[in-house]
């Protein structure tokens, strides 16, 4: 019954914690397909960007007018399907992608002193907008781990959509949205939130999402245990040798070590410590 355990152990443990195959992520394209539309769906999903009330002051005619835009947020964010994530060496992610569409809106106000003149909605389209943001891999307790560092966003000018403005105060909103909202400052707000939202959708795919994926049984492995298992209260463990290869290239193997597997308490441990030891062996 012993051994029986064991090789059932074997089979789930043996090619996701010591089969270390060299498959890179950018050698992967299902990984790297699977990463990629996590962290696309979450970003466009759950992105928020904060803006405060932007003011220019304006003359038009013989009076000067203050033009405001207020509430601020952003309406949608859309990678339109070019979105790219490429692995650099040693263990970095560039998340990329030239036709980022940005939409913001609010509400504009234009006053003369205390009194409104024109209020209403506004739209601020950002299209093929250039986005390049790097998630470093780390590696803690045996469990993948991802920071978005660096990022940098180039705009081309934002295209305000307004109803029923006269032209004197829509160049002037123009100008307004201009200042405020130029590829610099944009930069700042959107870069700040991109990265952590990439960083928690990386993080939520490999915690979430990763120990769901057939990613596994994509890997092939012959193995034998040698010695008895080692049995301990709500545990087992096992020692094996033997080799591994990816599943669709049986000409490749890659042989290891006779290694003792730890011990594990429950199988939600040791289904943690198989994801997290195939991913971190895998990708970094």
């Amino acid at each position: 019954m012993i051994q029986k355990v064991s090789l059932c152990v074997l089979v789930l443990m043996v090619s996701s914690v010591f089969c270390a195959p060299g498959v890179k992520l950018k050698g992967n394209s299902m990984m790297i397909k699977l990463v990629k539309d996590a962290v696309v769906s979450f970003v466009q999903q759950n992105a928020a960007l904060n803006f405060d009330d932007m003011t220019e002051m304006q003359e038009l005619g013989n009076e000067t007018y203050t033009y405001n835009l207020i509430n601020t947020e952003l309406a949608s964010v859309d990678f339109n399907g070019a979105a790219k994530i490429t692995a650099l060496y040693p263990r970095t992610l560039a998340f990329h992608t030239t036709t980022l569409t940005i939409v913001l809106s609010g509400t504009y106000q234009v006053r003369l002193a205390d009194s409104i003149v024109e209020d209403g909605p506004f739209t601020i389209t950002f299209s093929d907008s250039n986005v390049v943001t790097h998630i470093e891999l780390t590696n803690v307790n045996d469990f993948l781990a991802a920071t978005a560092t660096n990022c940098l966003i180039v705009t081309k000018p934002g295209v305000l959509d307004v109803d029923g403005l006269s032209p004197g105060h829509l160049k002037s909103l123009k100008y307004t949205v201009e200042q405020n909202l130029n590829s610099n400052s944009l930069n700042t707000v959107m870069c700040s939130t991109l990265r952590t939202y990439l960083g928690q959708s990386v993080n939520t795919f490999f915690t979430t999402r990763l120990g769901g994926l057939p990613i596994i049984s994509t890997i092939k492995m012959d193995a034998s245990l040698y010695g008895q298992p080692i049995v301990g209260r709500n545990s087992l463990q096992v020692a094996v040798s033997g080799k591994c290869y990816p599943g669709n290239d049986s000409s490749i193997s890659y042989p290891y070590l006779r290694t003792a597997l730890h011990d594990f308490t429950s199988s939600d441990q040791m289904l943690k410590v198989m994801v997290g030891k195939y991913t971190i062996e895998t990708l970094l």
